[in-house]
């Protein structure tokens, strides 16, 4: 299938599993010895992507067995690939292998939404705060467009290439397979999971961080740790530095505390 990227498969730690985001970058930021495998359709140039995410979480499945058989499994996933490996999780715990560790980086939500609008209308009734809400807003419309625009063009690039029968480059089709599959991940459903699991995700308003931890916690039956990142605010951020390294910093640290118990 070659959706599987081994990146570094010597070290004594367990391997990591890294479902889309950057795993290359974090490759040069974590343990020396920890064994690290990217995971992500836009590595096969030919992949067509199946039309449920139950069904890329297992293809997942199968192709991370082919490295690593038997748990216990260490899984990470940015973005929609937070979600894949949510559910590669639930399915490898109905297989009987255990999950030691999973870690979801900003994992994109379909069931679940925060009201932006309604945080803002509430911000506007309270006096010393109507300026902060039209600059958030405003903040977030111009870095929103500002990347409608960007895909935009890439995508027409992406285009250009094949027009010229040329093969697309890795950035460019991730570009393509995102678009691909959001209608899958727009449906898909958390269920519970027999287990825990590590959230990072962005600043928000108080009352949707509270909404959020709850959330993790009704699906994650053994509980969830939440990290805020502070001066995140917006989702590709994560994959900007300084951000990227401190993300990767905890998980190398999570996963050393695993390897000496």
């Amino acid at each position: 299938m070659q959706i599987l990227m081994p990146i570094k498969t010597a070290g004594e730690r367990p391997p990591l599993f890294c479902i889309n985001g950057e795993p290359l970058k974090m490759a040069k930021i974590l343990n020396d010895d920890q064994p690290l495998y990217g995971l992500c359709n836009a590595y096969n140039p030919n992949f067509k992507p199946p039309a449920r995410i139950e069904q890329l979480a297992e293809i997942y499945v199968r192709e991370m067995r082919q490295v690593q058989p038997e748990g216990p499994y260490h899984i990470c996933g940015f973005s929609v690939g937070g979600l894949i490996a949510y559910e590669m999780a639930r399915q490898l715990v109905r297989k009987g292998q255990q999950v030691q560790y999973l870690a979801l980086i900003d994992p994109v939500f379909s069931n679940h939404k925060w009201s932006r609008v309604k945080w803002m209308m509430n911000s506007f009734t309270v006096k010393g705060r109507r300026f902060d809400a039209i600059g958030y807003f405003a903040k977030r419309g111009v870095s929103a467009g500002g990347s409608r625009i960007h895909t935009f063009f890439r995508v027409c690039k992406s285009w250009a290439y094949e027009l010229l029968g040329k093969d697309l480059p890795i950035d460019l089709r991730r570009v393509r397979h995102a678009g691909a599959i959001r209608a899958s991940h727009h449906s898909y459903i958390y269920k519970a999971f027999a287990g825990k699991g590590i959230i990072f995700h962005p600043e928000m308003p108080e009352a949707d961080s509270d909404s959020y931890i709850r959330f993790w916690n009704s699906v994650l039956t053994e509980g969830a740790t939440v990290h805020t990142m502070k001066g995140i605010k917006l989702h590709l951020e994560f994959l900007a530095e300084p951000h990227l390294t401190r993300v990767t910093e905890t998980i190398n640290e999570d996963m050393g505390k695993l390897s000496n118990s």
